[in-house]
């Protein structure tokens, strides 16, 4: 996350002495920001003054900050958003940088309330397994051209209990949508259990009390993280794991059938043995008929114990995973050689790579 320290400081400490919890408190996030687990910057004059005030190491820490003080104005205007640290609310937006005075840029936090909290740790990055977390966060860095140091605290969310794990990081302390068809002409696709868990979390008064930490719910429009896997590392992984193979050649007909959006709600990890819900049948069976196929060829309304016949849409069959093998390339940096975004995914993963830099956003260590 990336700290501002807003001009407030300066002045309210130059008409009195700080106590003991703000001494301490602005050398915690000082020290916090010389480990790696937030970016933090601010008004000059601010800096200046804590850099006098604070015995050492947090002294030196300020020091550092003014000296990359240019720098820090370019990495604000690369991250959505902005948490402003203030003594006064009322003084503190029209005192801002103009790079800070866009529009939904900043989040002005009382530094009274965010004393309470645990300064000392990176932003918690909560989703369904910590293998969700490590791609998100690969997304990001693959495509962070500018190099933006990225540090989360990872929470397994553990699919239906993410709202749990929500609520207790951010109380006591991008998950994904689970959708599994696109919008009709008369209809529009439901919310997965989690997300609707989630979303009811998110909207529980008590999360948005002003001494709880700043959090962001971000929905993939997708039915499962693996959606999101580039075709060409699926092509890569069925060398590998051939039981790939028909279920892949599915996606690679799917490419080019509504610029690829079908691939985003296929369930790849079962694929459809039967199709309950109207709305879903509806929209798997333009897309099967779009495919060669006949309204014959979909899926069953219930599961049978026996197959007849192979499944139109059948699994992408990987024994190790196909995430846990997906990362293993990304964090290698063992890509395909042809490797590249495919259309349908590149707003997905912009919105990720921005949420994750937004949120993810630290400093380099600094070591003396």
């Amino acid at each position: 996350m990336l700290f501002f320290l807003d001009k407030t400081i300066h002045q309210v400490f130059s008409d009195r002495q700080m106590n003991d919890n703000e001494i301490f408190f602005f050398s915690d996030i000082a020290s916090a920001c010389r480990k790696g687990k937030c970016y933090l910057c601010g008004d000059i004059n601010s800096l200046k003054f804590l850099s006098k005030k604070l015995e050492q190491p947090a002294k030196n820490i300020y020091n550092a900050l003014i000296n990359r003080y240019a720098e820090s104005k370019s990495i604000m205007e690369l991250v959505n958003k902005v948490f402003v640290l203030t003594m006064n609310i009322d003084l503190s937006h029209n005192q801002l940088p103009n790079v800070l005075q866009q529009e939904n840029k900043t989040q002005i936090l009382l530094i009274e309330n965010v004393m309470k909290w645990n300064i000392s740790e990176p932003c918690c990055l909560i989703a369904e397994n910590l293998e969700d977390c490590d791609f998100y966060t690969l997304i990001a860095q693959i495509q962070n051209s500018q190099g933006i140091n990225i540090n989360f605290h990872k929470e397994n969310g553990g699919g239906s209990t993410t709202s749990e794990v929500l609520c207790k990081c951010v109380t006591q302390d991008k998950i994904d949508s689970d959708k599994k068809y696109g919008s009709g002409k008369s209809f529009s696709p439901s919310k997965g259990v989690t997300l609707k868990k989630v979303m009811d979390t998110g909207k529980n008064i008590s999360l948005n009390e002003c001494n709880n930490p700043p959090y962001c719910i971000f929905p993939l429009e997708v039915h499962e993280v693996e959606n999101l896997i580039p075709l060409c590392i699926l092509e890569e992984l069925k060398t590998q794991y051939p039981a790939m193979t028909e279920g892949l050649n599915i996606l690679l007909k799917l490419k080019n059938i509504q610029n690829g959006t079908p691939i985003l709600y296929y369930d790849i990890k079962k694929g459809f043995s039967c199709i309950r819900e109207e709305n879903k049948r509806i929209y798997w069976e333009e897309i099967l008929i779009n495919l060669g196929g006949t309204k014959f060829d979909m899926p069953p309304t219930t599961e049978k114990t026996t197959s007849e016949s192979k499944p139109f849409f059948p699994p992408l069959i990987c024994n190790a995973g196909l995430l846990k093998q997906t990362n293993n390339l990304l964090r290698n940096n063992k890509l395909p050689k042809n490797f590249q975004i495919d259309k349908y995914l590149i707003p997905h993963w912009k919105n990720i790579k921005d949420i994750i830099l937004t949120w993810g956003c630290v400093s380099i260590p600094m070591y003396s």
